[in-house]
C-alpha cells in the first residue's frame, strides 16, 4: 500500500466519518521516498488500532512521537504535501508541542517551510485526546501559504505507541486569499 493511498484514505475517512528545505535539524529523512516509506510502514503498523485507555498510559509519562504529516494546501489547484513531523506529548503535565518540516509535493518536488505545534493539550477522561495549534509557512516554487490550523489526534495502540489524527484549518496566499487546509498525521514513539 502506498502512503499516498493510505493517508488519502485516512483523510477521506476523517472528513466523512468523524525535503524540502526547512529551518530545523529535527528531521533525518532525505527524500520523498523515505518519508513515504515511513508513512506506509506506520499505516500498516497502526492498522485498526484503538485509542489507548488513559489507565494504560500511566507509565508513559512523556514521549516523543515521530512520523509523517500529509496536507492538502490550497492553491490553484490544491497542492498535496508530505513531510516529517515530531510531537512531544507530556501526559503528566498535559502538554503537546512539536514541529513538522522537510516537505515534498506528491510529484516529489521540495517545499520549504516549518510548521510548529504549540499551545497543545492532553484531554479526555477515558482516552488521551491531543490538540494543538498548527502554524507556519510552506513555500513552493512560485508561491507560499501561511498555515493556521488545529491538530486533533489521539494516542492509540495497546501501550500508547502511536498518535493518529487530523489537521484542519486555513492556508493564506501572499494575496490574502484563504483556502481550506486538511490533512492527517501518523506518528510512532
Amino acid at each position: 500500500m502506498n502512503v499516498r493511498m493510505a493517508l488519502a484514505g485516512l483523510l477521506i475517512c476523517a472528513v466523512s466519518a468523524c525535503g524540502g528545505s526547512n529551518t530545523s535539524s529535527e528531521f533525518d529523512l532525505e527524500s520523498y521516498d523515505a518519508i513515504a516509506a515511513q508513512g506506509d510502514a506506520l499505516a500498516l503498523e497502526i492498522g485498526t488500532a484503538q485509542p489507548t485507555p488513559l489507565a494504560d498510559l500511566g507509565s508513559v509519562g512523556a514521549a516523543t512521537y515521530k512520523g509523517a504529516l500529509f496536507l492538502n494546501v490550497p492553491s490553484a489547484p490544491t497542492i498535496a504535501v508530505l513531510g516529517e513531523a515530531r510531537l512531544n506529548v507530556d501526559l503528566t503535565n498535559g502538554t503537546v508541542d512539536g514541529v513538522a518540516g522537510n516537505f515534498f509535493t506528491l510529484i516529489e518536488e521540495p517545499a520549504a517551510g516549518l510548521l510548529t505545534f504549540s499551545n497543545g493539550q492532553v484531554s479526555g477522561t477515558t482516552q488521551a485526546n491531543l490538540s494543538a495549534d498548527v502554524s507556519g509557512e510552506i513555500a513552493f516554487e512560485d508561491t507560499s501559504r501561511v498555515i493556521d490550523a488545529t491538530l486533533s489526534a489521539a494516542v492509540i495502540g495497546e501501550e500508547g505507541d502511536y498518535v493518529s489524527g487530523t489537521v484542519i484549518g486555513t492556508g493564506t496566499t501572499q494575496d490574502s486569499v484563504d483556502g481550506a487546509v486538511t490533512g492527517n498525521i501518523l506518528l510512532a514513539r
